[in-house]
């Protein structure tokens, strides 16, 4: 090719937009929002929760707060298979019920079968 030409590139590249420019004066008064899953505590339950003996108590309680906003606010039938999820043995279980129960967070309602699962209620006063 005897003919060739300067071929100018600069058309063919993308073209980025300036950022608006921002207002002056004003500071969002707005935290930035977290990456992360959190969770919102009750008073009674941040003051009360501090006192537990028990770190499964603690994974109890996490686990407990997040089914009853999936439940909105309805009793929670707490099997074994729900304990998975939150990474709380069984054994573990009836320790940290004990426990959240003496602390004033729930109302657990045990049948006479140990085979069926207990009803926990929370207490959000």
């Amino acid at each position: 090719m005897d003919n060739e030409e300067e071929v100018d590139l600069s058309r063919f590249e993308a073209r980025t937009t300036a950022e608006p420019a921002k207002k002056p004066g004003r500071k969002s008064n707005r935290l930035p929002k977290a990456n992360y899953p959190f969770k919102r505590l009750p008073d009674l339950w941040n003051s009360q929760l501090a006192k537990a003996q028990c770190m499964s108590t603690m994974k109890l309680a996490n686990l407990l707060l997040r089914l009853d906003w999936d439940t909105r606010g309805q009793p929670i039938e707490l099997g074994n298979d729900r304990l998975a999820e939150g990474g709380v043995s069984p054994d573990a279980k009836l320790r940290a019920l004990k426990e959240l129960e003496k602390l004033g967070l729930i109302q657990v309602k045990r049948s006479e079968c140990r085979c069926q699962s207990p009803i926990v209620t929370l207490i959000k006063k």
